[in-house]
């Protein structure tokens, strides 16, 4: 994977840090009501009222919210931003999928061509093959990982509503919205999943190829022009299992989710399977770009407390320097805890997906709950660990 998807990925957990600044400060417990609330802001940019429906997830103690809309987009509202909230006698939902088509659709400017299927949502401004494709790939992915990971510890559950996705018609577009949601650094990506609006973007990347191919005329030749494209077929598949986790119940969004966790969960599923209809089949399979950037590091970078660094908080994927290892790091991590202690990383997962908004923990509380989940600190697996690689290397 190029270094752009890494720069991409920093850039979303720190700005999804930053945004909420305000009510970590003051925050409360979580809320688990799942009432419906009428909630009337102002915006940053205007003095207009704004009024959404949604269900608040934590009240901060000098009464900022935040509040999950019926879209699945988190807003982070203060004190000074409300206007009034009233609560509904109805309950909290995900809005129907043609309303959030809709919604999307005038995010694309109104002439997105809409693709459902069982549980996305796809408004596509590209190719409408182009979209079907992913579509069948994202719910091949949903189905094996809801599979992969069932058990009585996790019970993961199918999202509680469509998921959506919006599909640029070429990177320029792409790059646009891009820096106009996260930054100069979400464009040098080929897509990605943004915890704040629950969003998979991607950009139609059929339309990267020479100008002088014939038009693709069936989902058969984007599966030919994509086998031919793994590296895009990653993104896709790295984006799709950040939405799939944090909908199924296995991360928490806004929470004090691990991020050698996230991305390493996120690795564990990336490599392209390409040839399958219907299940994911290289869930776990040896990722050879991550593979070999760990037994680089292991000569150039790799400090004597890596584990204890990686585990302890996000410092080394927020520096350029570091990033590249940490990923690497949290893939090879990632694996080795799945393949050779799976049932204390059930664990683990578990108490990670409890953790609830807002709240977040300090390095030594991040290494006591993996000591309990592990029995052992993470330094404990550095030989092990090492070993493990050599292993994988040698196949």
């Amino acid at each position: 994977m190029s270094r752009s998807h890494y720069s991409w990925t920093i850039t979303l957990f720190s700005f999804a840090s930053m945004s909420l600044l305000a009510l970590e400060m003051h925050a409360e417990e979580s809320s688990s009501d799942r009432s419906l609330w009428r909630v009337e802001f102002t915006n940053d940019a205007a003095e207009n009222g704004r009024l959404i429906e949604g269900r608040i997830l934590v009240e901060a103690q000098d009464g900022g919210i935040l509040l999950e809309d019926r879209a699945g987009v988190l807003w982070n509202l203060t004190p000074d931003r409300l206007i009034r909230r009233e609560q509904t006698d109805e309950d909290y939902s995900r809005m129907p999928a043609q309303e959030l088509a809709d919604q999307l659709r005038l995010q694309l400017g109104g002439t997105a061509d809409i693709v459902n299927t069982d549980h996305y949502v796809i408004a596509t401004s590209g190719s409408r093959l182009h979209a079907e494709w992913c579509g069948a790939l994202l719910e091949r992915l949903l189905k094996a990982f809801l599979a992969y990971w069932r058990s009585p510890e996790l019970n993961l559950q199918p999202p509680d509503g469509p998921l959506p996705v919006v599909i640029y018609p070429d990177r320029a577009s792409f790059v646009e919205a891009a820096v106009t949601e996260g930054g100069a650094a979400f464009a040098k990506a080929n897509g990605y999943y943004s915890m704040k609006s629950n969003r998979i973007s991607l950009f139609d990347v059929t339309t990267e190829r020479p100008g002088n191919q014939r038009p693709m005329r069936s989902r058969a030749d984007v599966q030919r022009f994509m086998v031919g494209n793994t590296s895009l077929v990653s993104t896709i598949a790295h984006e799709a299992v950040h939405q799939i986790a944090f909908n199924t119940g296995m991360h928490t969004r806004y929470a004090d989710n691990p991020i050698w966790l996230t991305e390493g969960m996120a690795m564990f599923f990336e490599v392209p399977d390409l040839h399958s209809t219907s299940g994911w089949r290289t869930i776990g399979r040896v990722n050879s770009p991550r593979l070999q950037s760990f037994r680089e590091s292991l000569t150039t970078e790799r400090r004597i407390d890596s584990l204890s660094s990686l585990t302890a908080d996000g410092t080394r994927f927020q520096e350029p320097k570091t990033v590249e290892a940490a990923y690497a790091e949290a893939w090879i991590f990632t694996h080795f805890l799945i393949h050779s202690h799976r049932r204390e990383y059930l664990t683990y997962l578990k108490m990670c997906s409890e953790h609830a908004p807002m709240n977040w923990m300090t390095r030594e509380e991040s290494h006591r709950e993996f000591e309990e989940a592990f029995n052992k600190l993470p330094d404990h697996f550095e030989s092990q660990l090492l070993k493990y690689a050599g292993r994988l290397a040698a196949r």
